[in-house]
């Protein structure tokens, strides 16, 4: 149910004290919002809540058919703009989230409409997207459908949970490898100290920054006196609707 409360109020500022009906949902951020509609010639309370009563119906089935209408694609495309715009997420992991969606959804479910989507239609898009990428690839892009649905479900847009029981590949386990005494040797004997490379190749090498991080690294960020670096900041690559690659300096 979309509309989580309706009432009446009575308007005394107007002639024959109509009955309002209001009726408050919350929005994308979890704010509360409200609708509000004049039952006009309605005397009595019991009528306006009678009125009132028929017309949050019409209002949660439009709601619904509403969504329903809406393609996965359309739904999915809304809600990677909506939490852009609430700065929920940054604009290079909006750009890397659609172009992901772009080979690894829409492709298969785009052009079904969100109220269609099932558990079962669900799994068997996770099982078909697992015969060809790896489960990490398979678990990032199900992931933008995911809270897409999730989001959808929240705002009682959705009558049902289309992800309750979905279940992804496990991931494997990452052999993470090392360099022993004799690869550390080998790196250092390549890395000239005059050489641009001998810097960040360290900074990585004892911080264990990430390659954006050290990239975004300024000099008021290191503190010489007492040994910090403060990591405020990081480079995110991605590709604009031009298809040319943007560098994002990102706090």
């Amino acid at each position: 149910m979309r509309y989580m409360s309706a009432f009446l109020v009575q308007r005394k500022d107007r002639k024959g004290r109509p009955w309002v009906g209001v009726l408050k949902y919350k929005d994308a951020r979890g704010e509360w919002r409200e609708v509000r509609k004049t039952f006009s010639g309605v005397r009595y309370k019991r009528d306006a809540q009678k009125l009132l009563a028929e017309w949050r119906e019409e209002m949660e089935l439009d709601a619904e058919h509403s969504t329903r209408a809406l393609t996965v694609k359309e739904a999915v495309i809304a809600h990677l703009s909506d939490q852009r715009c609430m700065g929920q997420i940054s604009k290079a992991t909006y750009w890397n989230n659609l172009r992901a969606a772009e080979w690894g959804l829409f492709p298969y479910l785009g052009e079904l409409n969100l109220g269609d989507l099932s558990p079962i239609v669900f799994q068997r898009y996770v099982i078909q997207l697992s015969r060809k990428y790896k489960p990490s690839t398979v678990g990032t892009v199900a992931a933008i459908l995911w809270k897409t649905c999730k989001a959808a479900y929240w705002m009682e847009e959705l009558g049902s949970d289309p992800t309750k029981g979905v279940t992804l590949p496990p991931l494997k386990e990452r052999r993470i490898n090392y360099l022993d005494a004799e690869g550390r040797r080998k790196l250092f004997a390549e890395l000239a100290k005059d050489s641009k490379f001998f810097l960040p190749v360290m900074i990585a090498f004892y911080t264990g920054m990430r390659a954006g991080e050290i990239c975004a690294l300024k000099w008021e960020d290191v503190d010489l006196d007492i040994g910090r670096i403060h990591v405020k900041r990081s480079v995110k690559k991605y590709k604009n609707d031009d298809g040319e690659i943007v560098l994002e300096v990102s706090s």
